[in-house]
């Protein structure tokens, strides 16, 4: 479990997961250049301060976003500005407030299709570009609780699996409501879900071994 902790984290600068990010931000800084977007005002709707210290080193980039997140470790160590919020609502933000909404791996971790429209519906309201990860359901290894078909089993068989092992990021459940609270937290979308809730945009995928792994979808053209 440590070593596919290791292979799924951002804290290593060399592994697999961490490659595919540098590859997605590279596509995200190609629109951003095309739409003439050199300061954007930008989102970033459950970001960390570690994932922006790492893109602006590693690039040698500046982009300073407001990180929206829910858990204030995230957000208050660092030189980003910060929003401890609900990412889902963003109710605390007007709309049109900015240039572009971005987000990496969060949208799953909506437990429903209606919460997660209704944060589809809000990245479109506050900006008028996005540009929005997340794993794709197709993709046999679940990357929250890095075991293969995870996703794919009944949620019976789920809640079993995470009340007898520590799987993934997640210590071993001590009980039955625990364990099924944990499971419903995190929902990946089929593809044709993604596109119901972001229409008319640009759907961009990232393949393993000819599998789709994770699905970007953004109206920067």
């Amino acid at each position: 479990m440590k070593y596919l902790r290791k292979f799924a984290s951002s804290n290593y600068s060399e592994n697999l997961s961490t490659k595919f990010r540098r590859r997605r931000f590279k596509t995200f800084q190609k629109y951003l250049t095309k739409l003439g977007l050199k300061e954007p005002r930008f989102l970033d709707i459950g970001g960390t301060q570690i994932y922006w210290d790492h893109i602006n080193s590693y690039f040698k980039t500046n982009l300073s976003p407001i990180i929206v997140n829910i858990e204030r470790e995230h957000i208050t160590n660092g030189s980003y500005a910060g929003i401890i919020g609900d990412g889902k609502s963003l109710s605390f933000i007007k709309d049109n407030t900015f240039d572009l909404a971005y987000s990496n791996s969060v949208i799953e971790h909506l437990s429903g299709f209606e919460d997660q429209y209704e944060m589809a519906y809000n990245i479109k309201r506050v900006a008028k570009y996005y540009f929005i990860q997340t794993p794709a359901f197709i993709f046999p290894f679940e990357p929250h609780f890095l075991f293969p078909f995870f996703h794919w089993f009944p949620i019976s068989v789920r809640i079993r699996l995470v009340s007898k092992f520590n799987l993934g990021w997640f210590n071993k459940c001590n009980n039955y409501d625990e364990a099924k609270h944990l499971v419903n937290s995190i929902r990946i979308l089929k593809k044709k879900e993604l596109e119901s809730l972001f229409k008319d945009t640009h759907l961009i995928t990232e393949k393993l071994l000819f599998i789709p792994k994770s699905y970007t979808l953004t109206n920067m053209k």
